[in-house]
Formats: structure tokens, C-alpha cells, sequence
């Protein structure tokens, strides 16, 4: 499933599954320590640490890269993780909202965009009233 939505500034954003060919600019992404730390993961050090990274996420069908489209850059990911209590152990049916956005582009609204767009169509998936 593929979103598209506007920012205010009026820039294009597509939140899309990630695919491998997103690794350089995921790598840009999450080897960043701004990005990495309040995400709760250490920074990649190297490509072939992003591509695992990359991988991983690509598992998950509730995260989404978000693409700008006029540069057709991956700058960021948005979705829901698998929460984790306080004992390590999985907690049943809890999810965290988790997203990361490419500090060149902080500050322009972009992931408020991004947010809105994925929380409406994850009201949509589950048929609830927002």
C-alpha cells in the first residue's frame, strides 16, 4: 500500500513498504547518533549495518518509508513497533508509534504530514471512529 500526502510547505511525501533499494538513504538515515538515539538504537557504522537494519524493517508490514518525492529520497520511516514491557517480554496487544526523519529535513512539518496520513490509514485498516 502505498500513501501519498502534502506537507504545509507543500511537498510531496509517499509512505511506502521499503525496499533494497532504500539502503543508501537509509544509511544516511540511521547512521546519524541525532536519529539513532531518541529512535532507541545505536548508529550504523558501516553500509553492510544499515542493509541488516534495512532488512529488518522490511519485515515488518506496519512501517513505512517515507519517500520525497521530488528528490525520490528516502528520509525517514513511520509505524507501529511491538511494545516491550518493563520484564522484556512482549506486551499483548500494545504497539509504540516509532518514527525517524533525516535531520536535513527536520523543522518543515514533514513528519506531522507523515503522521496524520498513517494515522488515518491505520483507522482505516481497523474500521475505528478517530
Amino acid at each position: 500500500m502505498v500513501m501519498v500526502t502534502v506537507t504545509v510547505q507543500g511537498e510531496q511525501l509517499e509512505l511506502r513498504p521499503f525496499t533494497d533499494a532504500d539502503v543508501t538513504d537509509y544509511y544516511e538515515l540511521v547512521c546519524d547518533p541525532a536519529v539513532a538515539a531518541p529512535a532507541g538504537f545505536t548508529p550504523a557504522h558501516s553500509l553492510t549495518e544499515a542493509e541488516f537494519l534495512l532488512r529488518q524493517q522490511s519485515k515488518l508490514p506496519q512501517i513505512f518509508a517515507i519517500e520525497l518525492v521530488a528528490e525520490h529520497k528516502v528520509i525517514g520511516s513511520i509505524g507501529l513497533y511491538e511494545r516491550i514491557t518493563n520484564a522484556g517480554e512482549p506486551a499483548t496487544q500494545e504497539m509504540d508509534l516509532g518514527y525517524m526523519l533525516n535531520g536535513r529535513y527536520w523543522r518543515r512539518g514533514i513528519m506531522t504530514a507523515a503522521f496524520v496520513n498513517y494515522n488515518n490509514m491505520v483507522l482505516k485498516r481497523c474500521n475505528c471512529d478517530g
